[in-house]
This record gives C-alpha cells, sequence and structure tokens, in this order.
C-alpha cells in the first residue's frame, strides 16, 4: 500500500494515456499534451543542472521498486506509439530514458 502512495499519479497519468489513445476524449487528449512536455523538463532539468544526486536519494527512500517506473513509462510510450501519437510517444521514450539515466548517476561522495 506505501507503494500506491507514491505512484499514484503515475498510475492515473498512465490510464489517462489509454484512454486517451483509445477513445480521444478531448479532456484526456489535452492532460496528456500538456503533462508530457512538462514531465520531460522535469526530467531534464536534474540532470542539466547536476541536481540528480540530491533528487533521487530522496526519491530512493520511498520504496517503490524501480521498475514500477519502468513498466508504466513503457506502457505509456507503447500506448502511445501504437496509436501513431509519435512526438508524444517519443517525448515518453526520452522520459523514460532521463529516468534511466538519472538513476545511473553515481552516488555523491560524502566529503
Amino acid at each position: 500500500m506505501n507503494v500506491l502512495k507514491h505512484v499514484w499519479l503515475d498510475l492515473i497519468v498512465t490510464a489517462i494515456i489509454i484512454v486517451a489513445t483509445m477513445w480521444e476524449p478531448n479532456w484526456a487528449v489535452w492532460i496528456v499534451l500538456i503533462y508530457t512536455p512538462v514531465m520531460l523538463v522535469l526530467k531534464m532539468l536534474p540532470l542539466a543542472g547536476g541536481l540528480v544526486q540530491r533528487q533521487f536519494q530522496q526519491s530512493g527512500q520511498n520504496g517503490t521498486p524501480t521498475w514500477l517506473y519502468h513498466v508504466l513509462y513503457g506502457v505509456n510510450a507503447g500506448f502511445l506509439l501504437a496509436a501513431s501519437w509519435w512526438y508524444t510517444g517519443a517525448a515518453w521514450l526520452g522520459i523514460w530514458f532521463l529516468s534511466w539515466m538519472a538513476r545511473r548517476q553515481p552516488e555523491p561522495s560524502s566529503s
């Protein structure tokens, strides 16, 4: 249950992406089109600014397994690309890649 507390937004976004790609209601399309670039920028900022260590030290303490984020980002990209949402799907592949890159950053030294 503790894991759900930390991934509830990601689960909701995945559900909205599925709804947007299958039935295309306007509200869901707009949420996807607004949330995706915001998420992409949020994933790029820590890598560009060297803030990765502090961000992921805090997020790693919540007990959420990393594989869960990989599954959700993969499902998001998969549904978007299958529905021919090429740019948005590519953006989610970028989000997925940036998340992977951020996790690979070395631990900060305590000197």
